[in-house]
């Protein structure tokens, strides 16, 4: 009798929102963006010549969520009245290798931020657990001679053994969730 192989094991992550829903009335958007689990097994320094950074290791971006406005075009269609067109119709994409997550904005208006800086345009930027990524703005944005808060600011974690709507921020059970509003770590 022949046994099946085990399946490797992986490791479940996500963009979490990081505002409390109750503060975003006016905004349509996901608790949590689900992404392509990665390999555990996978030695992300392996010299082995597969590990080349922008040739076998690029992540490809047919294979990419897409986070816009056009909810038609997009895998996570995003938006809020009180700030319109904060983002693009086709935003940023969310790319795996199978080692790691990485963010591309899509030549965007308002741009993409992570941990407060805006990135490139089409160019992937590799995602470490913890970090902050940000839609159309950093943490606040510019709007009527004044400034509103960013309704559209995850922060990317790696959760093992549940699912990501089931964890905080810092990887605890929601029930023990820290809010984490516009008092947070200042991205």
């Amino acid at each position: 009798m022949t046994s099946a192989s085990p399946t490797p094991p992986s490791v479940v992550c996500a963009l979490v929102l990081i505002e409390d829903r109750a503060s975003l009335r006016d905004a349509e958007v996901p608790e949590e963006i689900v992404l392509q689990p990665l390999d555990v097994d996978v030695d992300a320094n392996a010299s082995d010549g597969s590990m080349v950074p922008g040739i076998a290791s690029s992540p490809r971006i047919e294979d990419a969520l897409v986070v816009g406005r056009q909810k038609d075009q997009v895998n996570h269609a995003m938006d809020c009245t009180n700030i319109p067109l904060l983002l693009s119709r086709k935003h940023a994409a969310l790319t795996c290798d199978g080692r790691a997550h990485y963010v591309r904005d899509l030549s965007t208006t308002n741009g993409t931020f992570i941990n407060g800086k805006r990135i490139p345009t089409k160019e992937d930027v590799r995602l470490e657990d913890g970090d902050v990524v940000a839609f159309g703005g950093p943490r606040y944005v510019a709007r009527d001679a004044g400034r509103l808060a960013n309704p559209f600011r995850f922060r990317y974690v790696k959760v093992n053994g549940v699912h990501p709507s089931d964890v905080g921020v810092d990887g605890a059970s929601k029930s023990k969730r820290p809010r984490l509003s516009q008092d947070d770590d200042g991205v």
